[in-house]
């Protein structure tokens, strides 16, 4: 701390607020970031989420966590190199879910729903967590599934948004839940099956209810890995699975998902 403090006396005279800002600079040198290893980023989302922002707030938290407001500010689509921009975005706005926002762990949801069947009523903003998570291509999306206790959590989002990966030529947009519902749907008449032991359970559900079913059973390709991630629930709801056990089901798409720590 004390030297902290000797490097700021050795610098010209500055404002209060120049001096919280260069303060919190110094402090973020000597406690940097930890680094994650992205899979998935939503630039969509990112950009509309950010947009939303209030300058006022942008400018306290850009400050708080020492992040560059003329970088994250550019438009990922005209920056010349949209990495730092990307990253610098997605700080400022995960911040600002976790002040402004309610966002539930996914281990405390299946903890707050243990012995109930489901939790229908529960009023989801955000969830997040740190679970093992199979993923890989199912059709025209990118999902990943994991189950923690009695809760199975499915996030699916666009091809396009893997990082690494050439964007297929073909992307759909699946930011939305009639979109994602309408794209399960398509793919379950398509492999002209539903999970063993639900067909006549299927027949009787909503669409949306349909699209959870077959999200959460159908079998697809791709590696398990521990991620962590932050998503944005869209529908979910009790189901049985082939053993007649019940459990519950949440259909989400992810803001971002990165290999954890």
């Amino acid at each position: 701390m004390w030297l902290l403090f000797a490097e700021l006396k050795a610098s010209p005279p500055l404002s209060l607020w120049e001096a919280v800002i260069a303060m919190a600079h110094l402090f973020q040198r000597r406690n940097p970031t930890p680094l994650r290893y992205y899979v998935y980023i939503s630039d969509g989302k990112l950009e509309m989420l950010f947009d939303q922002i209030d300058p006022g707030i942008l400018k306290r938290i850009s400050a708080e966590i020492t992040v560059d407001l003329k970088v994250a500010s550019i438009k990922l689509q005209e920056a010349e190199s949209a990495g730092p921009s990307r990253n610098a975005k997605l700080r400022i706005v995960e911040q600002f879910i976790d002040k402004y926002h309610r966002v539930d762990d996914i281990e405390d949801i299946e903890r707050d729903t243990a012995g109930r069947e489901s939790n229908q009523n529960a009023d989801f903003e955000y969830v997040r967590g740190r679970i093992p998570m199979q993923w890989g291509l199912m059709d025209s999306m990118v999902v990943f599934r994991g189950r923690v206790g009695s809760t199975t959590l499915v996030l699916g989002g666009s091809p396009h948004h893997l990082l690494g990966e050439k964007p297929p030529e073909i992307s759909r947009l699946m930011s939305l839940a009639p979109a994602m519902v309408r794209a399960f749907l398509e793919l379950e008449t398509a492999l002209k099956t539903s999970p063993p032991g639900l067909v006549e359970q299927s027949s009787q559900m909503d669409a949306g209810a349909r699209a959870l079913d077959f999200a959460a059973e159908a079998p697809f390709d791709g590696p398990t890995e521990h991620v962590e991630f932050l998503a944005v629930p869209m529908i979910w709801g009790g189901l049985t699975d082939r053993d007649g056990e019940n459990y519950q089901a949440i259909l989400g798409t992810p803001l971002y998902v990165a290999r954890a720590r």
